[in-house]
């Protein structure tokens, strides 16, 4: 077969391989950004259900606490508070053993509730009974109970309210939707919000239901959901979230087929057209390079030919191509000696090939030489079972303090490090691990504590490269001191933490709508009994509820906004780990774009003292 022939065969397979493999791969890459999309739309609709819900029923709570002001309320005001459009469906008062003495439903008055949660647990608090199934009313819903005249005021809604909160469909397409639901006791979802597709709902098996993602909600999972199938038996992307002060569960979903189906037709379709396009190009530069590389091989056959036949003054020519070259110059070298045992004449090297390639070599060592000798960065190589050293440059002597080189191989690394690296680790077992990653992935790059010749310690930054030599792995350091930048870096945090005010530095994070904790020094830790450990990383409205409210929060967006420093000295704060306090503040930002406050707090008056 001719080479020619090998090399499109050898390009067309090899671009088919490659192009199904790349197909492939933008597939799953397209198909990932696609997915994601849709679980980022489908989480932000979750959120906002979730929070919808929430408020609802706080705002529910509120008013019957609000009810609960009055007194002596008979059936009748309750009937007239039901009718004025509450979203109770029930209202009714238990005295303090429990007796329904005022409902509007007559027919309870007089029913001992004294068992039931709704009355035992809002004796000194508003309750809320989670979600069930009300046997006196034959309904879906909720309680809502609170203190009331020393018994306790019951407020009933149905579930059905909250439809109100998922039956808003917009960008969720042809197939999504948003489903309530509550678990029946023995681990079967109640469905209470209709569902938008109820007619296609069916029975579904032990399995099927285990892997229903409003199972997932009712178990207290709030995951994503992507290759899971709804009550239709439809796969389906879907989010799931619990509302735990009612037990219900929530699912905003969407069929995958919707989702990226149509996506991933147009993604197959791209890939088919990507790979004839590939084969295409690849035939036509495998015929390329055949030809590029059949045509010296023609023009060396042909030289041979006429070598053989007498022509002993010919000289093969020269080719870029690596492989060509060599058999040339092979072929010159036999020409040579034919020529010398014909003519009995001598040549020099040079003129067979061998001068060139001397020289090329001879230029890179002096080089290489150069630049080992000349280099400001102290580098040495270290090689044999031990990994001792076995050379190093000028730059190596001097930073060590060492006479020559001759002194350098005498030495071991161990030696020119103290006994206990700054971690409190043995230096020659720390070591042993850095090399060890440095073969691994072939080079490796930390910090280290080096010792001198004289006994003085520095702090270095090391870069440890393999590198082969000679069939064997040796191992080139480069080393540099950074005594300089490690004690600049422990007078700030002296600094820092003996300043007698507290310091937090804050990194915004959405764009200004919250800080985290980046630095905290202790006198911060005194102002605010807390430890540092405690707060780094964490939001500054998680571990400082009332920062809002005291006007401090609105200070560091103008700070992290404007870039101008604020300067008040009367902000109070109150939280119930601190009390309140008065706090004098400074802020300003740093070029990095972080914040830093500088502040001192002290008790408000009549505030408690810890």
């Amino acid at each position: 077969m001719k080479i020619g022939t090998i090399l499109i065969l050898s390009f067309l397979i090899i671009g088919i391989i490659g192009s199904i493999g790349g197909s492939y791969y933008q597939y799953l890459g397209a198909s990932e950004i696609i997915t994601n999309q849709v679980i980022d739309h489908l989480e932000s609709t979750a959120s906002l259900m979730e929070n919808s819900i929430e408020s609802a029923i706080s705002e529910e709570k509120t008013e019957l606490e609000i009810m609960a002001r009055l007194t002596d309320i008979t059936s009748k005001e309750l009937n007239e508070i039901l009718n004025a459009g509450q979203d109770f469906y029930e209202l009714f008062v238990m005295d303090s053993t429990g007796k329904i003495i005022t409902s509007t439903t007559e027919s309870q008055i007089g029913i001992d509730r004294s068992n039931d949660e709704y009355f035992i647990n809002a004796r000194k608090n508003t309750y809320v009974k989670p979600s069930y199934f009300s046997e006196d009313t034959q309904r879906n819903a909720i309680s809502i109970s609170t203190p009331y005249n020393g018994g306790v005021l019951v407020a009933r809604m149905e579930l059905k309210y909250f439809d109100q909160f998922v039956s808003e469909r917009n960008g969720l397409g042809e197939t999504g939707e948003g489903l309530l639901a509550y678990s029946d006791g023995e681990d079967n979802p109640v469905f209470f919000t209709e569902r938008r597709f109820q007619d296609q709902a069916g029975e579904e098996s032990a399995s099927q239901k285990q892997i229903l993602p409003i199972s997932e909600a009712l178990n207290k999972n709030e995951i994503v959901v992507t290759d899971s199938y709804d009550y239709r038996g439809e796969k389906v992307i879907a989010i799931t979230r619990y509302i735990d002060e009612v037990e219900m569960g929530l699912v905003v979903k969407m069929d995958r087929s919707e989702a990226i189906g149509v996506a991933e037709n147009e993604l197959i379709r791209t890939g088919i057209i990507l790979i004839i396009l590939i084969m295409i190009f690849v035939s036509l530069a495998g015929f390329l390079v055949s030809r590029s590389l059949s045509k010296p091989i023609k023009k060396i056959t042909k030289d041979v030919n006429e070598i053989t036949k007498g022509r002993l003054d010919i000289q093969l020519p020269k080719s870029k191509i690596y492989e060509l070259q060599n058999l040339a110059d092979s072929l010159n070298r036999i020409l040579a000696s034919l020529k010398l045992a014909i003519l009995r004449t001598g040549i020099h090297k040079s003129a067979i090939g061998i001068g060139e390639a001397v020289k090329a070599k001879k230029e890179a060592e002096d080089k290489y030489q150069i630049l080992y000798e000349k280099s400001m960065e102290a580098i040495m190589m270290l090689g044999g079972g031990n990994w001792n050293f076995i050379s190093g440059n000028p730059a190596t002597l001097k930073l060590f303090g060492l006479k020559d080189e001759k002194e350098l191989l005498s030495k071991t690394p161990g030696e020119l490090s103290p006994k206990y690296q700054p971690n409190k680790k043995l230096s020659s077992e720390e070591s042993k691990k850095m090399i060890q990653l440095a073969l691994k992935n072939g080079s490796h790059s930390f910090k280290w504590k080096h010792k001198r010749v004289d006994n003085k310690e520095f702090y270095a930054s090391v870069m440890l490269t393999k590198i082969p030599l000679g069939g064997k792995d040796v191992m080139q350091a480069t080393v540099r001191n950074i005594t300089n930048e490690v004690q600049a870096k422990n007078r700030y945090k002296e600094l820092f933490d003996s300043i007698n005010e507290g310091v937090a530095v804050y990194r915004a994070v959405e764009n200004g709508k919250d800080f985290v904790f980046e630095d905290y020094n202790k006198r911060a830790e005194v102002i605010d009994n807390i430890k540092r450990e405690k707060l780094i990383g964490k939001k500054l409205t998680e571990v400082f509820p009332g920062v809002k409210e005291s006007g401090i929060f609105d200070k560091l967006v103008k700070t992290y906004k404007t870039g101008k420093s604020q300067n008040w000295d009367s902000a109070a704060y109150e939280d119930k780990r601190l009390g309140k306090t008065i706090r004098r503040n400074y802020t300003y930002k740093l070029p990095s774009g972080e914040i830093v406050a500088i502040y001192r707090a002290i008790k408000a008056k009549g505030a408690k003292k810890k």
